[in-house]
């Protein structure tokens, strides 16, 4: 080969080389460009989806309010239905507490008056004693005229009313001394068991009506037995010289004072019986609803502020309704005359138990409320807070101790509110009783939530920086 061909061949070469350079540079260039390309197009994708992942989340976080607000008003109202139900399980159907706690109307004045009245008007109904009166009296003018004694001028039926007037103020004056006796507390105490024995009765289904004790109901009317009270005063007058009334039998005669009278009775009835069968269903029921509306919302801590709210609310509305219905027995009572004042007595004493559960669950549902309000972002809330775990954790046993809360902080506040709810349901436990129950438990959660957050807020934990 010669020298200009060898030359040749190395120009050539190099120029093929630097073609092939100039070629790499330019693939470079587009792939250079094509990576921008797409780089554009993915945040200009990802600037499009972001609204979209925000609109979508939004829509969650909505609903999830809306179901929260729904399972709170559901919750609240089954949870009053659940009040009432231990109350009815606990206070109406129960003989012992229903007689102890209707004692009291026995050193009322207003139950005193209708009984006398009931009393009097039996014994009357019993015995024809003003027709008895002046036959008396008629058959002493007959011996008189027979002796020449003219007494025909004043009618036998003139003597008889002021004589029977007497009588009639002789069994008021025995059966108000019966009332104050000693024995007469006895006498209420029977009549209010057997009362209430009858009215287990006809919750039962076993008879229609209570036909024995001091209130009876039957159909949509309810009254006033005074039968065995007016026993006891026709002994006592007869122990006093009315010994006609010797044989006369109050059996035949019931003894009954109407207090009202309203188709409300039946249906009230029928509620007392529903409520009864759902004692022990409603709690639960009340219960999973309330911790469903707060796992429902986005922030369990405004969740549970919402439940508490719900439950003062149909605790002060129950507590106005009583109010309301008081308000209209009375009126009921002075529109009917004396006898019906003995309702308002009743009534006065009947819902007690009811009242007092009610302004516990109040109280509930502000100890409620106060707890969510601990728990939150305010800066009294975190000093609290922070103070409460510092004070735990600030020796070597607490520093373990808040260590193991920490780990086992969930297994630890739904063991507290399990044992709480097998604590009201399957113990015999007062309306108190329940209410401290609860306060305890709350507290619980309360402590074991902020010893294992170690005094930060309710909600997920911040993300640390470097």
């Amino acid at each position: 080969m010669t020298r200009k061909q060898a030359e040749g061949d190395l120009g050539g070469s190099n120029s093929s080389r630097a073609e092939a350079e100039l070629d790499s540079a330019a693939d470079v260039e587009v792939l250079r460009d094509e990576i921008e390309r797409l780089k554009a197009e993915n945040e200009a994708l990802k600037s499009e989806a972001q609204p979209i992942e925000t609109r979508t989340a939004g829509r969650t976080r909505a609903w999830r309010w809306v179901a929260m607000a729904l399972l709170v008003v559901l919750g609240s109202v089954v949870a009053f239905g659940a009040v009432s139900a231990f109350w009815v399980n606990r206070f109406i159907m129960d003989t012992d507490t229903f007689v102890t706690t209707l004692q009291p109307l026995a050193r009322d004045p207003r139950v005193k008056a209708a009984v006398v009245n009931g009393v009097d008007e039996a014994i009357f109904s019993a015995f024809p004693i003003e027709d008895r009166v002046t036959s008396l009296l008629a058959g002493i003018q007959d011996l008189l005229e027979q002796r020449g004694i003219d007494v025909r001028s004043v009618p036998a039926e003139a003597l008889a009313g002021p004589i029977t007037a007497q009588i009639h103020n002789l069994i008021r004056q025995q059966t108000t001394n019966m009332l104050d006796s000693a024995e007469f507390q006895t006498l209420f105490d029977r009549a209010l068991r057997e009362g209430h024995q009858a009215f287990l009765a006809a919750m039962n289904r076993t008879q229609t009506a209570t036909e024995a004790g001091l209130v009876s109901f039957q159909g949509d009317t309810i009254y006033l037995d005074v039968n065995l009270f007016a026993n006891e005063v026709k002994d006592r007058l007869v122990a006093n010289g009315l010994t006609f009334l010797q044989n006369v039998s109050l059996d035949r005669v019931r003894g009954q004072v109407k207090l009202v009278e309203s188709p409300l009775i039946v249906q009230g009835l029928a509620v007392i019986q529903v409520l009864n069968t759902l004692a022990w269903l409603l709690p639960l029921l009340a219960l999973a609803l309330l911790t469903g509306a707060v796992f429902a919302a986005p922030d369990r801590r405004r969740g549970l502020l919402f439940v508490g709210v719900g439950l003062a609310t149909v605790a002060f509305l129950g507590l106005l309704a009583l109010n309301i219905g008081h308000a209209g027995v009375t009126a009921l009572a002075s529109g009917s005359g004396g006898t019906s004042s003995a309702l308002v007595a009743i009534y006065e004493i009947v819902p007690r138990g009811l009242v007092t559960l009610l302004r516990l669950l109040f109280a509930l549902s502000l100890v409620l409320v106060l707890g969510a309000v601990l728990t939150g972002p305010a800066r009294w809330a975190v000093t609290t807070r922070t103070w409460i775990a510092d004070l735990v954790s600030g020796t070597g046993t607490g520093t373990r101790v808040a260590g193991f809360i920490e780990k086992w902080r969930t297994p630890l506040a739904g063991a507290g509110v399990i044992l709480g709810i097998v604590a009201v349901v399957a113990l015999p436990v007062s309306a108190a009783g329940a209410f401290w129950i609860a306060v305890a438990v709350l507290v619980w959660v309360f402590a074991i939530e902020t010893i294992g957050r170690g005094g930060r807020p309710a909600g997920p934990t911040p993300a640390r920086t470097a």
